[in-house]
């Protein structure tokens, strides 16, 4: 017999946890719940206690703090308990992740950019559309990178080939990834410890500083899009990947300007 207790704090349905109880041949669990409230689904899966051959009385089996669930140390019924891991991954992640957000959206409010958590980018506002950085997450089991990108969006262009997907004016028109814009390849910052954090914040703002700032206020002017655009090389492509809708910008953008 064995128990497994596993934990999902991604679900959004509450039932975080995975209680099984297990013979461990084809005829299946004899327990098994998905539940957030661990400690019901144990005394259920656990209902008592034994001390087989020892005289014991039989006892409830206690949850104290510390304690992840009660596993079989042998065969004959009797439930010890294990410590649990001082955290757990995905937790530990989850909390890396919010504490970047917010170390980031400190950093860039003074630079008029706010955080929408939707996009998990940083907006602001300008008198032609807005501009953004936004942050891609790559999920490793016991770290993660972050990818780092800058949009611009023109208004003038997107109300012209934008339509009814564009409703919201959350399209941007052009855009590219930081390590893509110094020409060296995809570029990542990879948080592994609750200390990486601050280092990675401040090296992702000295990219914004150096390179992304520059690019998104080269890009917020509907001739300078017009004409890297109209190159058709592979800076061109790099802003806009997608040839019909490099043309289209390219067919606004003149349009617009006459």
């Amino acid at each position: 017999m064995r128990a497994l207790v596993k934990f999902d704090g991604q679900r959004d349905d509450g039932r975080i946890y995975t209680v099984v109880l297990d013979r461990c041949d084809p005829a299946g669990p004899v327990f098994r719940t998905d539940t957030s409230d661990l400690a019901r689904a144990l005394a259920t899966a656990f209902p008592v206690a034994r001390s087989i051959g020892r005289g014991e009385p039989a006892r409830p089996l206690e949850l104290k703090a510390g304690v992840r669930c009660g596993v079989p140390s042998t065969g004959n019924g009797h439930y010890e308990s294990r410590p649990a891991k001082e955290s757990d991954p995905v937790s530990a992640k989850a909390e890396w992740q919010k504490r970047l957000l917010a170390e980031l959206g400190d950093l860039l409010a003074r630079f008029g950019f706010s955080f929408v958590a939707a996009r998990r980018s940083f907006h602001k506002p300008t008198p032609v559309g807005w501009q953004s950085i936004h942050l891609a997450i790559v999920q490793h089991p016991a770290d993660f990178d972050v990818v780092v990108d800058a949009a611009v969006r023109l208004d003038v262009i997107q109300a012209r080939i934008g339509g009814a997907t564009d409703r919201r004016g959350h399209q941007a028109t052009i855009g590219c990834e930081y390590g893509n814009l110094l020409g060296t390849g995809q570029h990542r910052w990879t948080v592994a410890a609750a200390s990486d954090v601050d280092s990675v914040a401040r090296d992702i703002l000295k990219a914004c500083e150096s390179t992304l700032f520059h690019f998104l206020e080269t890009y917020s002017d509907l001739e300078t899009v017009y004409e890297t655009l109209m190159r058709e090389d592979q800076y061109a492509r790099l802003l806009m990947p997608l040839e019909d809708v490099r043309k289209a910008i390219v067919v606004a953008a003149e349009a617009a300007m006459k």
